[in-house]
């Protein structure tokens, strides 16, 4: 499916002194298919941005004072100088801490410090200056955080260091969880979800929901469902941002807009090393005689205490970045590998056992401090020997199938994002950004057994090998934006105009059985019902494509 999309928001916000700030968003024209108000995301969609005005101990703007970001998170030495109204702006600013300075010859200069950036979040520092005869220099650390009057989304946002001590399985879907109206139908306990998609809820709704990383669109399928989002790593991200409401217009339907951001190289070397490790005789059981006296009782092979239990977790985190040439040229890179062990009544002589392992690598050039450019690459692949999803082929049946490690699929699912993002700082108050990549995934699952499929209605045992199936989606894309903050007499002022380009390829080839007879006998209690004849393998390719243009 391709689809082109134009947006464009204007935001205006003025700021009166003595009274407060006054919000004042102005809508051009409605989205089509869009619920909510459409309000402007002054930053970058990957990046931030730090504005404010300078004055003096009179209230006099002050033009001409250099303000310089620094901090861990700084891709070289940001600075800019303030103008006739003494309005600076700092903007593609990564996710992170930084300390402002502010001078200016004939006063003592200030230092802001304690001022933490997020993913689309433009935090609104003023600044009063003091002549240099009457105060010295001036450290200021932030006893409050700052907050983001040019935009008014419902965001959840979780640093690394919110997200390290999450609990859970260190995904996407334990970050969503700590999102308010967000619902999930299962509950991960000590990382029993796994390595396994969660179906959830927002505000009622399950689909309509987009996941970005680094810009790039990663939803599995249309979004929605728990389809969502990949099994990235978790321990890469610098930043995790999480809309439930009031999105704006480049986001095209209702439901979350979630946006992970990986973590960058910079001037001093650094890494991190995770692990964790969990087996059965870690955990506790919430099965009592009580539970049992109800009816609770296990399988032909798993106790009561043994369902859907898990046997082993493990989760190894490791990542690394600095500096090829400082201030101009930083690398990054990181390795996850988890593993789990899952019993399930269904699988009766095998425990599912299923890893995946994560490649990721980013590098940030500055050409000079108004040319950028970021490169990205993660690889994934989740391996699953017994893979549960196996369709049943006859129909009717009430309950899941009762089903062999030979009578099931072995799965691998091979992925990989890749994004080239070019940042044009034009003026402090023009920001142009550009960043094309895809992403690409191949589902692969084959039959194990060369015994003929036979699967039983009446007792719902299933027995031989599966056919085969590869669902293989491909989805190139390209999105960029012009920025544009005025600041005047009646305040502040923030355009965006930008648009989205992408087409979304999947195909999906029916592969033969294992056996000869490619075919399923279907039983109902050991008597002959149906018999399933299959000519062969043929391929199914799902190709639309559809232009569509929204304005706003």
């Amino acid at each position: 499916m391709g689809q082109g999309c134009i947006w464009c928001t204007r935001q205006s916000r003025g700021l009166l002194r003595n009274i407060g700030i006054l919000t004042v968003p102005i809508v051009i024209a409605g989205l089509a298919g869009f619920a909510g108000p459409a309000v402007a995301q002054t930053a970058s969609s990957t990046e931030g941005a730090i504005l404010g005005t300078v004055v003096d101990s009179s209230g006099a703007s002050i033009p001409g004072v250099k303000v310089t970001a620094s901090g861990p998170a700084a891709m070289g030495t940001p600075s800019t100088t303030t103008d006739q109204n003494g309005f600076y702006r700092l903007p593609a600013l990564p996710p992170g801490d930084y300390k402002l300075a502010f001078e200016q010859s004939g006063f003592g200069t200030v230092t802001r410090e304690g001022i933490h950036i997020s993913l689309g979040f433009t935090a609104t520092v003023n600044t009063e200056m003091k002549p240099g005869a009457v105060a010295e220099n001036i450290t200021i650390s932030a006893d409050a955080p700052v907050i983001d009057t040019q935009s008014n989304n419902v965001s959840t946002t979780l640093d690394a260091q919110a997200m390290a001590i999450l609990p859970g399985s260190r995904d996407f879907w334990s970050v969503v969880a700590q999102v308010p109206a967000v619902a999930l139908g299962r509950m991960d306990v000590g990382g029993s979800n796994a390595l396994t998609q969660q179906p959830y809820t927002a505000y009622g709704l399950t689909s309509g929901n987009r996941g970005e990383v680094e810009g790039i669109m990663v939803n599995e399928g249309t979004g929605g469902g728990g389809s969502d989002f990949y099994y990235t790593d978790y321990g890469s991200m610098a930043e995790v941002s999480v809309n439930a409401v009031g999105n704006t217009a480049q986001m095209p339907m209702p439901g979350i807009y979630t946006q992970f951001l990986a973590k960058s190289g910079g001037n001093q070397y650094h890494g991190d090393l995770y692990f964790d490790y969990e087996n059965d005789t870690l955990e506790a059981t919430n099965i009592d005689s009580r539970q049992i006296a109800t009816g609770i009782a296990g399988s032909k092979v798993l106790s009561v205490y043994d369902l859907n239990r898990l046997s082993k977790f493990r989760d190894f985190n490791a990542d690394t970045g600095g500096y090829i040439i400082k201030d101009k040229l930083w690398w990054y890179g990181a390795y996850r590998y988890t593993v789990t062990d899952q019993r399930y009544p269904t699988l009766l002589d095998d425990v599912q056992h299923t890893w995946a392992p994560v490649y990721t690598g980013k590098v940030n050039y500055n050409l000079t401090e108004k040319h950028r450019f970021i490169g990205y690459y993660q690889h994934e692949n989740k391996s699953q020997p017994d893979y549960l999803g196996a369709i049943f082929i006859g129909g009717g049946r009430a309950s899941p199938a009762l089903m062999s490690k030979d009578t099931v699929w072995s799965s691998v699912f091979p992925l990989f994002v890749w994004k080239a993002e070019y940042d044009w700082i034009i003026s402090p108050a023009l920001l142009f950004e550009i960043r094309t990549g895809q992403y690409h995934s191949s589902w692969q699952r084959t039959g194990k057994s060369q015994d003929p499929r036979v699967e039983d209605l009446g007792n719902n045992f299933v027995a031989g090998g599966v056919y085969a199936i590869t669902q293989t989606r491909s989805r190139p894309q390209v999105n960029g934006s012009l920025s544009y903050t005025k600041s005047g007499w009646l305040g502040t002022h923030n355009f965006k105009f930008g648009g989205e380009y992408m087409q979304d390829l999947l195909t999906i080839p029916f592969g033969p059985f294992p056996n000869s007879c490619n075919c399923v006998s279907i039983l109902n209690n050991g008597a002959p019902l149906d018999v399933y004849l299959y000519q062969g393998a043929n391929s199914l390719c799902l190709k639309t494509l559809s232009r569509k243009i929204v304005w706003a």
